[in-house]
């Protein structure tokens, strides 16, 4: 959940059982971007003790591929690609689902580069 799922929302959560698996907030990926730190606490100082999956979003296969690369460095469960936002901006920009609805954009060059 977009704007939500912070480490306190996690603490609060956990409080009352919790998930078996949390997700972080978006890394919002473009040219030059990095994971934040922000985003990045809610991984290494987890309160839960229960896995958590990275999520990120955006359309720039090769920045995709360097952030997911620096999140393997981070103890996360998984990297999730977000591909199911509707949010209009999302499909209008090609992120998200809008990249489903883009299908020159999913080339198999980017389907390889995405999986290294």
């Amino acid at each position: 959940m977009q704007d939500v799922t912070t480490i306190d929302f996690m603490r609060v959560v956990a409080r009352y059982g919790g998930p078996d698996v949390y997700w972080t907030e978006f890394f919002r990926v473009h040219g030059d971007s990095r994971p934040e730190k922000w985003i990045l606490d809610s991984i290494t100082k987890n309160p839960t003790g229960r896995p958590v999956i990275a999520q990120m979003i955006g359309n720039d296969i090769p920045a995709l591929v360097r952030n997911a690369k620096l999140l393997q460095q981070y103890p996360v469960a998984a990297i999730d690609l977000n591909l199911g936002c509707p949010r209009r901006l999302c499909i209008a920009n090609a992120r998200a689902a809008g990249c489903c609805a883009n299908r020159s954009a999913l080339t198999p060059s980017s389907a390889r580069c995405a999986t290294r």
